[in-house]
């Protein structure tokens, strides 16, 4: 489980077994550390000593963040009981076979998405060109299982995105000035 906190002036404290997210004398939240996998702080919270220590005996990433959401750190412990994940990355980093088979993966699950998506706009909206974009993003998917290039999988990513982004805005009201990708 991933945990947000938000709340200004908050304080994360240990007690017993489990952590208490309090402000002032009210208590906000009590986590169980068992089922923790990270905390995401944002802005001005304390984490008392023992908390932190709480958080790094088991292995519970913590990351920092600005109260506007921008990256300032984490906290994570050693990862020990990975190593073997960690050799079989590393062997797999100069693998090309296995670079574009994962590339490949990625990229038909995200053409798959934008289809999906866009068929969903076709029937709440009743408008024809999110269908017909859908489509053609399933037709790319064809090709693309041939690929065997890292540049041409992009090229098959950037031609599925282009036809997305022609129908994904017919899903929004006209008004709410949504006219370019950023």
């Amino acid at each position: 489980m991933v945990v947000y906190i938000k709340t200004q002036g908050a304080r994360i404290i240990k007690e017993g077994r489990h952590l208490l997210v309090k402000k002032g004398d009210a208590t906000y939240n009590t986590l169980f550390t068992y089922k923790l996998r990270q905390i995401v702080i944002f802005g001005n919270v304390e984490i008392t000593h023992r908390a932190l220590a709480q958080l790094m005996r088991n292995e519970i990433d913590t990351v920092f963040l600005t109260q506007n959401g921008r990256y300032l750190g984490r906290l994570a412990s050693p990862e020990a009981r990975n190593v073997f994940l960690r050799k079989r990355q590393y062997d797999l980093l100069g693998d090309r076979d296995f670079s574009v088979r994962t590339a490949r993966a990625i990229v038909v699950g995200k053409l798959a998405n934008m289809a999906t998506v866009l068929m969903r706009i076709r029937r709440t909206k009743g408008d024809a060109l999110p269908g017909q974009k859908a489509r053609e993003i399933q037709e790319l998917m064809k090709p693309l299982q041939g690929a065997d290039s890292l540049e041409s999988i992009r090229g098959y990513e950037g031609r599925g995105s282009a036809l997305y982004f022609e129908a994904f805005p017919r899903g929004f009201i006209e008004n709410m000035g949504f006219t370019r990708r950023v």
